[in-house]
């Protein structure tokens, strides 16, 4: 085969030096044809005036238009694309094929870039790019332009590909001038066994045609047409610059010129695509004038005379200017030409498609209708995959050397036929004079016939078709020329078989822990009936199952064997027979899913035996995700179903996998609703916070987490609910129970707490026996709630005498009963606070522990606060009252005796211990005796010791003291004696100081009448120291001695209250004429009437006249208590003075209470 391609440019000079004659590009002698499948790449503006007229077959010119691309890919790569179809005979085989491409290349940038072209076969789905190797012929710069041509080798890309549409594009060319062009052919040379024995060659070159050049001429040899008879001949032409409308250019065969119906014989290069006088149309672009690109084959029958050798072929032109590229030469030629058949035969089941086993019988016969004999004959039948070779059945049973002749064996070089095992062939050397080693001559009308005969594998599948196929190779008796194949038709024997597929499916999701049902299923999908025993083998995957529980099906036998790694195969075997579409029953294949379960799970069952012959469909494998599924169950407890602020609950959250699989990341949220604090947070497995986030990790199936709480409750009469939710990575079952709450009711409750504190009223500290001592009690309700009928209570200690209650509202208190004070409220709201005061008074001295409780009939949370207690301790006391008074009528005589009354009384309230007088007798005044042997003097200083001394009038201690006066104390002088009294005791009232005294008279007279001693006294009485002398005659009067005491009608009075003041004067040793009584009150106190007093300021005075011994009187002082918010203590002191006696002083306490009393408070 050759080819060649021609270019012209009108108004080219004469044959640059850069023109390329012809030479051929493939050249061969066979049965076939020279094809074309072509299409330009430019052409007019579609705006152009005349454009879509030339287009359609008028006769413009490319030099009258500005040339543009054609681009039809819609591929932005590409600058320019075209498509052309390309028809192959059935049959036929490709030998060769040529891609040219032809433009202008003036001013390319990269004049590399014209040996690249993008090309695109029938079932590509984008281009390929061919280059940039390819070859490239170029007549250089000419007339302003650069005519290049390019070619590739696409042989084996069109024998892959086949006849349909090619697609070129990327040609690099130069645009937007006129005179221009571009275009591409694809050259295609077949074998097909239906045509002639011909002489196929392409030539290619590139030469510039003008009228001033000579003609050029392309000599053509290698060939002998037919010795007689009219020889048939093709010419093909690719010329680029070929006008439609300009004409003078010819094309001759061997000096005839060359025309058709679209190719007139003086403008053969006419922008024509045509074959045989008929356009290629079907391409796109389909424009009837190309302007300026031909692709055509013409006939040229009878142009070459009967048995010639050569030709030549003759390009000229008297005006048009064109450069031809390819030129393509097909003509008979005198050679024998070979016709074949083959037929099979099923020799086991005549008239049946073949099944695995059965005898095959080719028989093979080749005809030579050619003119010339065919010698070296030698014929070869490769056998198809699937059959194997019946030894000895090798049999040339017509033609010459055929039935008579010896053999042939199945082995070489003994006779003109074996069978080559290696490449299972089987060959036959036919024809007359043949050997052992040549094939022989076929003459003209001789026919050769020979059979063989093959078994069916096992291996052959059901439906496959056995094609076989010979060849024949000989040589052309006159040329010499060698035709190297001749292929017989295939011969198609159909295969039925049996064709066993198996089908794998699964009920439901593939859960981690469930059991999984697999069916699989076993189908003859084949042509035949199976044979044999039939096996099923399922490898199930341990790390996807955990175990297989079952495995059968009705008529199998199914075993499950463990395999290193944890997988178990199940292997299940049936001898039924499955008729062609029928189903074995089903194997049900149960398997526990592993935990954890991979993400995705497949399963392959796999069958074989039963004489299947095609493996590509004997395993289903059965693909699913794998799904985990956990049902994840909460419970919630609480060890008290109430409760109040305060209290601590625990709760405790059991978290349960009730599976089938495992939960991964198992947590778990447990948020504290208002009202619960959490302590702390322990659970069995993973992590807590204190917020109740739990981390539990991974739960197997069956496992329990349990997460203990404990809170603590704040709140006030309301329900707490408490939501508990656990979650995991891992799909839930049932969502229904991943949460647990429980409610806790909390009651009611207020926080009572009482503080207590002691307060000193007077000036002690520690206090003593006799004081004032207040107790104050704070009750404060903490909340949250209000506290409902609240109950104070506060037993009074023994020894502490109650004197008033004072309380803040809502507190109402009574006076003691039973020794205790209790103060009540209806409510108390949360947050307040009461105080409650108890008045009273140290009766005794020690000590004094006192306890008050609040409580209520609300719920307490803290009831440790609920009692407070203090202690006093009290230093005992005692106060002691002494009075002195004279016994003796003064005035006195120095020598003479006296007596003093000393009375000691213990007012309380403690028992007086070591109580004792000290007396100190002035100057003048000698001790003589006592009534009490307690008292001793020492010198002036008479002390009596006491002793413990009682409480009470009746407990007093009395002492007479009988003193002398002394010789020199001077007459008229008052002797005034003075004692004190005292205890190892506090005395509340140190005033224990009591004095009077003695008037010292004339010294007596000397012994005579009426100074003796007399037969009793005279008339005026007794009197101390007078003798009862004879002579003495009456004397004056005696005048008795005064004494006062003093008490309140009320020992404890509220400030604005009245207190009556009673003094008491009484006579001693005679008649009193005449006492001055005087108050003068503290502060604090007011004269509420005078009652006969002589008032001035806050001292009343009021005479007290005639008193008597036995008939004491009594002064009434009416005082009122002024305003006061604190306590007090009022000591008053009343006097009482008798002339020539010493002032006899006499007091009383009162205890004062602050002017008001505070909300609910009681006064004793």
């Amino acid at each position: 085969m050759a080819l060649a391609m021609v270019a012209g440019i009108l108004g080219f000079p004469a044959l640059a030096a850069a023109d390329r004659e012809f030479t051929p590009r493939f050249s061969t002698n066979a049965s076939g044809d020279v094809l074309l499948a072509a299409n330009t790449l430019m052409t007019c503006a579609s705006s152009a005036s005349g454009c879509s007229a030339a287009q359609a077959g008028g006769t413009g010119n490319n030099n009258g238009f500005t040339m543009q691309p054609v681009d039809v890919d819609g591929d932005p790569s590409t600058a320019n694309s075209s498509r052309a179809r390309l028809d192959l005979p059935a049959g036929s085989r490709v030998l060769f094929a040529g891609l040219y491409w032809t433009a202008d290349g003036q001013g390319l940038a990269d004049q590399n870039a014209r040996r690249s072209v993008r090309f695109r076969a029938p079932g590509d789905g984008a281009y390929r790019t061919l280059g940039p190797t390819g070859t490239v012929l170029d007549t250089g710069t000419i007339g302003g332009h650069q005519a290049y041509q390019g070619f590739q080798d696409v042989t084996s890309i069109v024998q892959a590909a086949g006849g349909g549409a090619y697609t070129v594009g990327g040609v690099a060319a130069r645009t937007g001038a006129t005179d221009l062009w571009a275009g591409w052919a694809l050259v295609v040379v077949v074998e097909d066994p239906s045509q002639p024995a011909r002489n196929l060659t392409v030539f290619d070159g590139l030469k510039s045609i003008n009228s001033t050049a000579p003609p050029s001429t392309i000599q053509i040899s290698g060939f002998q047409t037919p010795p007689a008879g009219q020889v048939r001949t093709r010419v093909g032409v690719v010329a680029a610059e070929g006008d439609r409308g300009t004409t003078g250019d010819t094309a001759s065969l061997d000096g005839r010129r060359l025309t058709d119906a679209l190719t007139p014989a003086t403008n053969f290069f006419n922008s024509t695509l045509s074959r045989d006088g008929v356009r290629l149309a079907g391409g796109d672009p389909d424009h009837a004038n190309t302007l300026g690109f031909d692709a055509k084959i013409v006939q040229a029958d009878g142009f070459l005379a009967n048995g010639a050798t050569s030709a030549s072929l003759t390009l000229t032109t008297n005006g048009d200017a064109y450069l031809p590229g390819v030129v393509t030469f097909a003509t008979d030629l005198y050679a024998p030409k070979l016709e074949a058949t083959k037929t099979v035969e099923n020799v086991t089941r005549p008239g049946e498609p073949a099944r695995h086993g059965d005898r095959l019988r080719y028989v093979v016969e080749y005809r030579n209708s050619g003119l010339d004999g065919a010698g070296n004959l030698i014929l070869r039948d490769p056998l198809p995959a699937g059959v194997g070779y019946v030894a000895g059945t090798l049999r040339q049973t017509a033609g010459p050397g055929g039935p008579g002749a010896a053999g042939p064996t199945d082995a070489a070089g003994d006779d003109v036929g074996e069978y080559d095992g290696a490449s299972r062939t089987l060959v036959l050397r036919g024809g007359a004079n043949a050997s052992a080693t040549a094939g022989g001559r076929l003459a003209p009308g001789e026919s050769l016939r020979f059979t063989f005969d093959v078994t069916v594998d096992g291996d052959v599948v059901d439906g496959a078709q056995i094609t076989n196929v010979a060849h024949a190779g000989f040589d052309a008796q006159t040329l010499g020329t060698v035709f190297g194949d001749v292929p017989s038709p295939p011969a198609v024997t159909p295969v039925v078989a049996p064709d066993l597929t198996i089908a794998k499916s699964h009920a439901g999701s593939i859960v981690a822990g469930l059991d999984t049902t697999f069916s699989l299923t076993v189908r003859n999908v084949g042509g035949a009936s199976s044979v044999g025993p039939i096996t099923v083998t399922d490898d199930v995957d341990g790390g996807a199952f955990s175990a297989v529980a079952s495995a059968s099906g009705s008529g199998w036998s199914c075993t499950v064997t463990p395999q290193p790694g944890g997988d178990r195969r199940v292997v299940c075997t049936t001898t039924a027979t499955v008729a062609p579409g029928a189903d074995l029953p089903p194997i049900e294949l149960v398997a526990t899913a592993a935990d954890p379960l991979p993400a995705q799970v497949a399963n392959t069952g796999v069958v074989a035996g039963g004489d299947d012959a095609n493996p590509a469909n004997n395993a289903a494998t059965d693909a699913a995700p794998g799904t985990s599924r956990a049902d994840l169950r909460v419970t919630k407890l609480s060890d008290a179903a109430r409760a109040i602020e305060g209290d601590v609950v625990t709760w405790t959250v059991a978290v349960e996998n009730a599976g089938p699989s495992t939960a991964v990341a198992a947590t778990l949220s447990d948020p504290m609703p208002p009202g619960l604090t959490v302590l702390d947070v322990s659970s069995d497995r993973g992590t807590c916070t204190t917020a109740v986030s739990c981390q539990l990790g991974d739960l197997p199936r069956g496992a329990t987490a349990t997460i203990t709480i404990r809170t603590r409750v704040a709140g006030n009469d309301t329900t707490i609910t408490n939501v508990a939710t656990a979650a995991s990575a891992t799909t839930e079952a049932n969502l229904a129970d991943n949460e647990a709450s429980a409610e806790l009711r909390v009651d009611a409750s207020a926080d009572l707490s009482v503080a207590k504190r002691v307060e000193i009223v007077g000036s002690n500290d520690p206090p003593v026996a006799g004081d004032d001592l207040d107790y104050r009690l704070t009750i404060h309700n903490d909340g949250p709630g209000a506290a409902e009928r609240v109950r104070l209570s506060d037993p009074l200690p023994d020894g502490y005498e109650w004197v008033s209650t004072s309380a803040d509202p809502p507190l109402a208190c009574d006076p003691p009963t039973g020794g205790a004070i209790v103060c009540t409220a209806t409510s108390l709201p949360a947050g307040a606070t009461a105080t409650v005061r108890v008045h009273g008074r140290i009766l005794r001295g020690g000590r004094f522990d006192n306890r008050a409780s609040v409580g209520s009939a609300t719920a307490d949370p803290d009831p440790s606060d609920n009692d407070d207690s203090t202690t006093t301790i009290a230093r005992p006391a005692a106060d002691l009252q002494l009075t002195k008074l004279t016994r003796t009528r003064t005035p006195i005589a120095p020598g003479e005796t006296g007596i003093f009354d000393l009375r000691l009384v213990n007012a309380g309230p403690s028992v007086a211990t070591a109580a004792r007088i000290v007396d100190e007798l002035p100057a003048g005044l000698t001790f003589v005796s006592s009534s009490d042997p307690r008292c001793t003097a020492a010198g002036r200083t008479v002390s009596c010791a006491v002793g413990d001394l009682a409480i009470g009038d009746a407990q007093a201690f009395t002492v007479a003291i009988t003193v002398r006066v002394d010789d020199a104390a001077s007459p008229g002088a008052t002797l005034l004696n003075a004692a004190d009294a005292g205890s190892d005791l506090i005395d509340p009232y140190p005033a224990n100081h009591a004095e009077d005294s003695l008037v010292v008279g004339d010294r007596p007279p000397g012994p005579g009448p009426g100074t003796g001693p007399g037969p009793g006294p005279g008339p005026g009485g007794p009197g101390p120291g007078q003798g009862p002398g004879p002579g003495a005659g009456p004397g004056p009067s005696p005048s008795g001695r005064i004494a006062i005491s003093k008490r309140a009608s009320r020992s404890r009075v509220r400030a604005g209250g009245r207190v009556d003041f009673r003094i008491r004067i009484r006579a001693i040793g005679g008649r009193v004429a005449q006492a001055e009584v005087c108050d003068t009150l503290p502060r604090g106190l007011a004269f509420a009437a005078r009652d006969g007093l002589r008032i001035r300021g806050r001292r009343g005075c009021v005479t007290v006249r005639d008193v008597v011994p036995g008939k004491p009187r009594t002064v009434k002082i009416r005082t009122r208590v002024l305003a006061s918010t604190r306590p007090l203590r009022l000591r008053n002191v009343a006097t009482a003075a008798v002339d020539g006696q010493a002032v006899r002083r006499a007091g009383a306490t009162i205890q004062v209470r602050p002017s008001r009393a505070r909300g609910g408070g009681v006064t004793g």
